[in-house]
């Protein structure tokens, strides 16, 4: 069985697309997945399968919330294998810790082309620092210093992939509660 983090865009955010997180971990369970979590109400689902193939397991959850649901939800999937990788990795060791400034991983529903990924790293600024890792970006924002550029659309948009985007904290929170 491998364990699989569900990362939900765009649920429960302003009010739209709002889902009990009850009924997600219900939802999950009669798509025949195992030991399903939650975790915090923006959408992060942990389960377990013996499926191996994420584009198919991806599909699977997709059309079973659209059909559940009346709406698309965009799944994007990370095993907890993936997970402690970053975190060990950890994009952010360069950067001081501070009050100012936080720390984001947007997680991509596939890898971008090299080329929008090379673009993407020139808005790098004073502001905010824009890392690729794998299927990933790791995005540090200094807060009250202007606006910066980055959002979830903002790496969308100039990546072309759909994308969600979680704190770091968060993260490396899954990390330690699902981690082996």
């Amino acid at each position: 069985m491998m364990t699989y983090i569900a990362f939900l865009r765009g649920i429960n955010v302003g009010g739209h697309k709002v889902i009990k997180m009850d009924v997600l971990s219900h939802l999950f369970t009669s798509f025949k997945l195992k030991n399903v979590k939650t975790y915090i109400q923006s959408g992060n689902v942990i389960f377990e399968t013996s499926e191996e193939d994420k584009k198919k397991l991806t599909s699977k959850i997709e059309k079973g919330l659209e059909k559940e649901l009346g709406y698309e939800v965009i799944v994007i999937l990370r095993t907890i294998a993936d997970l402690e990788k970053l975190v060990k990795h950890n994009p952010f060791k360069k950067h001081k810790a501070k009050s100012d400034i936080s720390f984001y991983i947007s997680f991509l529903k596939s890898r971008s082309v090299p080329e929008l990924e090379a673009n993407l790293l020139t808005y790098t600024n004073d502001l905010e620092h824009f890392d690729i890792i794998d299927e990933d970006v790791a995005v540090s924002c200094q807060k009250n210093k202007g606006k910066p550029l980055f959002s979830n659309i903002f790496i969308e948009k100039k990546l072309n992939v759909a994308a969600t985007t979680r704190n770091w904290t968060v993260v490396t929170k899954l990390v330690e509660l699902y981690g082996s």
